[in-house]
C-alpha cells in the first residue's frame, strides 16, 4: 500500500485538569468553611456562573435569570465567580455594572480573586 497516506496524529492533554484545586474533592467541613467565609448559605439552593465579568459571559443576564427563578424559588442564591484579569481594563467596568444591577440583594454574591477566591474556592 505505497499510496496510503496517514494524517499526522496529535496528542492533546485534557483541557480540564482533574487534579487541580478547582476539580479535586474536598472535605465537607472545608466546603462549609469556604461557604461561610463568603456568606453563602449551604441550606439554600444555588445558581452559579464561573466566568469573567464581560458582556460575552453576560453576568447581568444571569442576574435577570436569577430574579425570574427567585419568583418561584424565593430562597435561591446566585454566585457569580470570576478572576479579575489584569489585562482586561473593561472587566472592572463590567464588574461595577453587574454590581449595580444586583442592587442590594444579599443573595447575589460577586466573588472574585480580589476577595480571596482562588481555585480551591471555585
Amino acid at each position: 500500500m505505497p499510496n496510503l497516506k496517514i494524517p499526522k496524529v496529535f496528542v492533546r492533554p485534557p483541557s480540564i485538569d482533574p487534579l487541580s484545586d478547582k476539580n479535586k474533592d474536598i472535605p465537607q467541613d472545608q466546603i462549609s468553611e469556604i461557604l461561610a467565609r463568603y456568606g453563602v448559605n449551604p441550606e439554600k439552593p444555588i445558581i452559579s456562573q464561573v466566568g469573567r465579568f464581560d458582556p460575552w459571559k453576560d453576568p447581568v443576564g444571569m442576574i435577570d435569570v436569577y430574579k425570574l427563578v427567585k419568583k418561584t424559588v424565593p430562597d435561591v442564591q446566585l454566585l457569580l465567580i470570576a478572576g479579575m484579569a489584569t489585562d482586561d481594563p473593561e472587566g472592572w467596568t463590567y464588574f461595577e455594572k453587574t454590581a449595580r444591577h444586583s442592587g442590594d440583594d444579599n443573595d447575589v454574591h460577586l466573588l472574585t480573586d480580589f476577595k480571596g477566591v482562588k481555585d480551591l474556592e471555585v
